[in-house]
Formats: structure tokens, sequence, C-alpha cells
């Protein structure tokens, strides 16, 4: 898969869990044309985007919150990356 480099720093982003300002989730976003952006979270350790904004979640665990919540899995962090997830 060929990234460019926008998405490399981006690739870089979501794989620094350290520099993830909410961690353990990094909330992400994802464009599409004339439409309003797609919102979600990614979790530590993980390659799924959690489609829930990042302020419906509130404090202590996460687990039980994303039960039910619509999610798109990808085979690794690149992948999701490709698709035009962002770091927010």
């Amino acid at each position: 898969m060929q990234l460019t480099q926008d998405q490399r720093r981006e690739l870089d982003l979501v794989n620094d869990e350290d520099r993830w300002p909410h961690w353990p989730v990094l909330p992400v976003k994802r464009y599409r044309e004339g439409d309003m952006p797609d919102l979600g979270v990614i979790m530590a350790g993980r390659s799924t985007v959690y489609l829930v904004n990042l302020f419906q979640l509130r404090a202590g665990p996460l687990g039980p919150q994303l039960e039910g919540v619509e999610r798109k899995h990808y085979d690794d962090r690149e992948a999701l990356i490709a698709d035009g997830w962002v770091g927010d």
C-alpha cells in the first residue's frame, strides 16, 4: 500500500500512542466529498474505528460504552489511514 507523505505523518501519530492527547483513545475523522466528516475514536493497541464522537463518551471504563457502537475494523493502522482517517 502506497501512502502519501501526509498519510505517513498521520500514521506516525496513530502509531505513537504517547502523543495521543486523550490516551487511551485518539479521536479521528474522515472527510467525504460534500458531506460532514465521519467522527470516531480508535483505542490503544487496536485498528478499529468506533464511530462515536469523543465528547459522547463519559469518564469511566470505555469497553461498555463502545459495545453496540458501529465500527469499522481494519487489518492494520496503515489500512485505516489509507481509508482516509486522520487524527483529530
